[in-house]
Order: structure tokens, then sequence, then C-alpha cells
């Protein structure tokens, strides 16, 4: 989700879009069980990269699974696109999507409980919301424009109760809506204090904690299900992180994986905050994505050579993962 060339024209914050395809594609055997395709990691589906190659037309920025193997995507010139498990454009989706749509440069996409699929945006309003057949949810857009504003999100996530996490570049970083799209009054209130800077990446946890990746002071942090600092937590890192860090990710033992631009680039910890088990391979350049499997095995995305790497659940080197 080499295969930065599997969708044919990606840029560096695509990385994400490749790490989670590659993660359903091509390890969990999702698409096509029993190919020879979904029996060698790290292959490229040749199928799927002709067909999406011709049907989306700029860089992507954002990627969902859908529960019957269809991927949705939106990017630069694509708005918000569907398409099936081998990559043939939905048009009857994507004409829905097309009506009436305020996406402006859109970042981030997940799908809630309902099936309704809410997405990020850098240029309308922070939260646009479409059904599942693509129809603008004008009612959640509306409201959500009104409890946020507008900014830059870069980072969207759903919470308790399908309310829905944004983060971004905005005043507090964090914000949250009902999914009615009113605002969460207090856990923004709490958020504003507890974060307060840019967030890039965000991750819920099983409990409602918010794992959150950013510019903000110590570069992670975690945050209560109601917005206030989780202060052990975020003392049991201390000063891992020198610099910005850009992803964040839930592993199913509860540890957390994080990437960006720091030193070592690719970390993780352990469920308290405390420092996890080391990563053989230092990436060469920023890790712009991460993704965990659900055997425990950490997929990274970003500008070093390659683009993409597999790790075993121990932080060893998977040899057996080949671009």
């Amino acid at each position: 989700m080499t295969l930065v060339s599997r969708f044919g024209k990606w840029s560096t914050w695509a990385i994400s879009v490749l790490a989670m395809l590659v993660t359903l594609l091509t390890v969990s055997n999702a698409f096509n069980p029993g190919s020879a395709f979904a029996n060698t990691p790290g292959a490229v589906d040749s199928t799927f990269k002709s067909n999406i190659s011709s049907g989306l037309s700029n860089s992507a920025y954002g990627v969902a699974i859908l529960s019957d193997g269809k991927v949705l995507a939106h990017g630069v010139s694509d708005q918000l696109k569907r398409y099936s498990e081998t990559g043939v454009a939905d048009t009857t989706f994507n004409s829905a999507a097309a009506i009436g749509s305020v996406l402006s440069s859109p970042r981030g996409l997940v799908i809630d409980s309902l099936g309704r699929i809410v997405v990020g945006d850098n240029g309308g309003g922070l939260l646009n919301r479409f059904s599942s057949s693509g129809a603008v949810d004008s009612a959640f857009n509306s409201a959500s424009l009104s409890a946020l504003g507008t900014g830059t999100a870069s980072a969207v996530a759903i919470h308790n109760n399908d309310s829905v996490l944004v983060g971004g570049n905005f005043v507090g970083g964090l914000k949250k809506v009902t999914s009615a799209g009113a605002a969460e009054t207090a856990f923004n209130n709490n958020a504003a204090t507890s974060v307060g800077a840019t967030v890039n990446s965000i991750a819920v946890q099983a409990d409602g904690k918010i794992v959150l990746a950013g510019t903000f002071t110590g570069f992670v942090k975690r945050i209560n299900a109601d917005g206030t600092a989780d202060t052990a937590f975020n003392t049991a890192i201390g000063s891992q992180f020198s610099s910005s860090a850009s992803a964040v990710a839930i592993a199913p033992d509860g540890s957390i994986v994080v990437g960006g631009g720091f030193t070592g680039r690719l970390k993780k910890l352990n469920s308290d905050g405390s420092a996890g088990a080391a990563f053989a391979t230092t990436p060469s350049a920023t890790v712009n994505a991460v993704a965990v499997q659900a055997d425990g095995k950490v997929l990274a995305g970003g500008g070093f050579t390659g683009r993409l790497l597999r790790f075993n659940a121990d932080g060893s080197t998977d040899s057996t993962f080949v671009l």
C-alpha cells in the first residue's frame, strides 16, 4: 500500500496507500487467495496496477479498503473514487461522489461503523462525509464546518459512537465532532491544552485512548478518551523522539509503532510509553507511513530506497518480503 509503481502515479504522501494495499493485497491474500501474486509477499499485482493506472489521474493521498474488497482512494485531481478489488473504476459511485462535492485538497480517509466515508480536507471544511454509495452528506458537512471552521487537515480517525477525530495544522491541533457533526466542546477544550500544535497522525486504541504523532512538544503523545493528557505515558516517552513524527499505528499486542524524521526514523514503544524492541534496519530517509498487520509485522513507507520495508514483530527484517 518496485510497489511505488503499483498505481503508476504516486507521490511520497501516498506511501500510506502503498502500505495498506501491500498489507491487504499481498500479505493477507484478501483479494486473490491462492494466486501466485497472493503467495509472494511484496509482489506487484500487474492486473490491479494496469487497471488502476488508467483510472487514477494523479497522486493519491488516502485509501481505505472496504469489507467487500473494494478500494476507496482520494487525491489531487480524483477527489473521492471507488475501485473494484481488481482496480476497475466504479463509475456509479464515482459519479455520485462528484455531485455536489466540496472537497478541495483531501487528506485522510476513514470508514465508520455504518459504512459512511469521512474525508479530511485542506481547502474547504476540515471534514466531509459521504454515504456508502457516494452521496454527499450535506447535513454533516454543514454542521462540522460550523463546529470546526477551516484549516489544514492531516489525519482523521473514528472514535467512540462514530464520532470523528481530525488532526492537522489549526488552533488546538486536534478536534472532535459527534456523528452528526456537532462540536465535542469538552473534548476540544481538553485537547487544546494537552496537544496544542500540529497533529500529523492519529491512532485510536481499543480502550478509547488516542495516540498522536506531530510537531508538538515530545512529538508523540497519548491522550485519554476525554482529551486530557495521559501523563504517565507521556512522561515515559521522555526525550525518545528528537524531531517531528509523521505516522503512528497500534500493534495487536498494544505496542505502538512510530515513523518520522527523528533519529532512527522508526521506533516501537511499549504500551506504557517506554522504549520497545529496536528495528534491525534503520530507514535511510524519513518514514512517512506505518502499518501493522494482524500478525504483528510492521510495514514502513517513505522516501528511502525501495520505498517500503517490512519487519517481523520482534523488529528483525522480514527477508521474505522482496519488492
